[in-house]
């Protein structure tokens, strides 16, 4: 799924890359979308902060949500409960602010301001694979506390300074109960998600590690970074399981392929993206922009 500044949200066919649906057009630039964990709908969210839904199947508008966010919404998303509901989590560029929204009645559940990064220029977000944790952090050097894990649902937060002061990624480890987080002392740290004490430290790169992910099944860590090196990691103790390297740039994203876990992605800064095989540690395949 695709949106555009020109408000239109297309579906596309995965394997064939056709147009499947065009979706209606709010009256405001569209910033980043998402299809629910049942494709049951999609999510948009807009540059002057309000979101929308549409049923995936019909392509029928379903709800818009307003006053939520002052500005840009920069990561919306939307999940089932185990009671029926649905509920959208959306995360402001400038406002800093977490809502948690009722899909069907679109009342706000919850609104969290995340002030400890009031004063960071540049704010990002990941949310857990079952929608009730989010994680925010700056990609600013700051002498503050950098890290923020938010319990979206009840209202609960939990901050640290780490990465001497700049972070640039930040996961959820399976089942949300680690956080993978790297920066510019060239560090892969593992978190305790609730007491957000480091509980595993990784280095191995020359330089700043700029992007990190971790497999479906929380066995392995890979990050890229500034010295144009793919690495994986054992989850477990820490150890560094494979090093590669094609790129001539640094790596600015990294991510397992979901369908097989056994293939890497890695684009680097001239946009060129490299498949990798995690068995033999060669490229599989090489897709210039």
């Amino acid at each position: 799924m695709t949106v555009q500044e020109d408000s239109k949200v297309i579906i596309w066919d995965q394997r064939e890359l056709k147009q499947l649906q065009t979706l209606g057009h709010p009256d405001e630039p569209l910033v980043c979308c998402s299809i629910s964990l049942d494709d049951a709908y999609v999510v948009v969210g807009g540059s002057k902060g309000s979101i929308y839904s549409w049923d995936s199947n019909t392509g029928r508008e379903y709800r818009h949500y307003e006053d939520g966010h002052k500005g840009p919404v920069l990561t919306s998303m939307c999940y089932p409960m185990e009671d029926g509901s649905h509920v959208i989590i959306s995360c402001g560029a400038a406002d800093h602010t977490i809502v948690a929204w009722d899909l069907e009645t679109t009342e706000q559940r919850v609104s969290i301001h995340v002030e400890e990064l009031d004063q960071a220029k540049n704010v990002r977000y990941n949310i857990s694979s079952d929608g009730t944790q989010v994680l925010a952090w700056c990609t600013d050097s700051v002498p503050f506390p950098n890290l923020v894990f938010v319990d979206a649902l009840n209202n609960v937060k939990n901050s640290v300074y780490c990465h001497d002061g700049l972070i640039r990624s930040a996961v959820f480890g399976k089942e949300s109960s680690k956080i993978i987080s790297c920066g510019n002392d060239g560090k892969i740290v593992v978190w305790d998600t609730l007491t957000l004490e480091p509980q595993i430290s990784m280095t191995g790169h020359d330089g700043n590690v700029l992007s990190v992910s971790i497999n479906s099944d929380g066995t392995h860590i890979i990050s890229g970074g500034e010295d144009c090196t793919v690495r994986m990691w054992s989850a477990e103790d820490g150890r560094q399981l494979q090093c590669m390297r094609a790129q001539d740039e640094p790596i600015r994203s990294v991510q397992f392929d979901k369908a097989s876990n056994t293939k890497i992605l890695s684009v680097d800064m001239a946009g060129r993206l490299y498949v990798w095989s995690t068995i033999s540690e060669v490229v599989l395949n090489l897709i210039r922009r």
